[in-house]
């Protein structure tokens, strides 16, 4: 039933996508790719020049033996796209996650491979994007955590 919905998903997509191209539409990004490979951008990012935060892809946590300190905080994140998968009848979604080392270690089994990198808090975030097959770079400025509001 999967694969079929995601068939009747894909000809609906590329449906629209023909039309958009027919109507003369300006389209900006690219409506059929969909997946970004994180560590190209990662090796992108940093050839320009960029700090970026330790990263690391481990399957298991003998993997991530080497790492001193369990301290620190950590991000996992999946290495293209969430993709939905199902364990056992129950739903793992891949999203970016905070997470403790000891987290990590404390699990005896082999996991799906995954993007590890070490969690900095700043003050600015960049976040690259590719459109029309040239990457840009956009800057958010945090001001402060929490909002407030009125005068």
């Amino acid at each position: 039933m999967e694969k079929f919905f995601f068939s009747e998903y894909k000809s609906i997509a590329d449906f629209i996508s023909y039309l958009l191209e027919k109507s003369g539409a300006k389209i900006y990004g690219n409506f059929r790719v969909k997946e970004v490979n994180k560590l190209k951008v990662l090796h992108f990012t940093k050839q320009l020049g960029f700090k970026i935060s330790g990263s690391q892809i481990f399957s298991s946590p003998k993997d991530l033996e080497c790492i001193e300190s369990s301290d620190r905080r950590y991000i996992t994140k999946a290495i293209s796209e969430m993709q939905p998968v199902f364990v056992d009848d129950a739903l793992y979604l891949n999203y970016t996650r905070d997470i403790l080392m000891e987290e990590i270690l404390e699990k005896e089994q082999r996991i799906i491979p995954t993007l590890l990198q070490e969690k900095f808090t700043k003050n600015m975030k960049l976040e690259f994007f590719s459109l029309k097959r040239k990457f840009g770079l956009l800057l958010l400025l945090i001001f402060q955590e929490t909002p407030t509001y009125g005068i």
